[in-house]
């Protein structure tokens, strides 16, 4: 599929919270412009102060302590209450349409462990900036899909993707500041909703060069509406085993694998958070 950029949004009725969605789809992640160029943070470091406002949760040690104490808990409350409403938006990855059973994706296996309700309107070929698609199937922004939602009440929003925008970052540069409007019109839309922002992750082969870039600015974004941050890491890497025959998608234990540590790492945001008497988060061990 081609790229576009701000394709018109597919209208969604939806109900409840939200889960915000974008893994990369095959299209972006075994493009030739996908290989590594090199490391391009070095632009994009000097040009962001490294402070963030939310919590991290993180699966390499110990969540990621913050510059200075969050405000996280103005806004996210414990979610693993039975009844939560959780809409999902994202891409292929997301909405499972490449499984032989889309119910087995990732964020289906979270709303049954956690007793959540899922609404999963997710569409392959989005992403922060970026929407993949045809002249006869356009897909939208995630920008485009808030704006195309009614005003639910939001009890759960979670945010994760980010690899089909490698080519917007490649051709375009630092998209930090959209995706910092989109976050804030996210919080402003949900102020009372739990946030969680998945870091973004690749399928099993090394990630692209810019994909650091991405993940960084995915990072400090959701920091400044006072998000947690779920730091995956590479989580499918080296795991040939969890992709399906594409080469890029996750099969069904791959989708089991990324459950857990969600749920791992949602659990451990909720003993990390902060308040008037902790500044740092509990360290999380895997």
């Amino acid at each position: 599929m081609r790229r576009t950029i701000g394709a018109a949004a597919t209208a969604a009725t939806v109900a409840g919270g939200i889960l915000l969605s974008t893994s990369p789809d095959a299209g972006a992640r075994l493009a030739p412009s996908s290989a590594t160029t090199g490391d391009p943070r070095g632009d994009h470091a000097a040009s962001h102060d490294g402070s963030s406002n939310g919590t991290t949760a993180s699966a390499s040690g110990a969540p990621a302590t913050p510059d200075r104490p969050s405000a996280a808990g103005e806004h996210d409350g414990p979610t693993r209450h039975v009844g939560a409403d959780m809409l999902v938006i994202g891409d292929s990855y997301t909405s499972g349409e490449v499984l032989d059973d889309p119910t087995a994706r990732f964020t289906t296996l979270i709303a049954e462990r956690m007793g959540w309700t899922e609404n999963n309107v997710a569409l392959g070929g989005t992403g922060y900036v970026t929407a993949w698609g045809t002249p006869d199937d356009p897909r939208p922004d995630y920008q485009d899909v808030l704006d195309s939602l009614p005003d639910p009440a939001a009890d759960v929003v979670m945010v994760t993707g980010g690899g089909n925008d490698i080519g917007a970052w490649d051709d375009l540069g630092d998209q930090y500041d959209a995706v910092l409007d989109f976050f804030t019109d996210l919080r402003d839309r949900y102020p009372q909703a739990t946030i969680y922002v998945v870091s973004p992750f690749w399928n099993a082969a090394d990630e692209p060069g810019s994909l650091p870039q991405i993940r960084d600015d995915v990072r400090r974004a959701a920091g400044e509406i006072h998000a947690t941050y779920l730091d995956v890491g590479q989580i499918m890497q080296g795991h040939p085993e969890w992709i399906l025959a594409d080469g890029d998608h996750p099969n069904e234990i791959g989708n089991e694998v990324i459950a857990d540590r969600l749920i791992t790492l949602i659990d451990a945001s909720q003993v990390g958070r902060y308040d008037d008497d902790v500044s740092t988060p509990q360290a999380l061990r895997d």
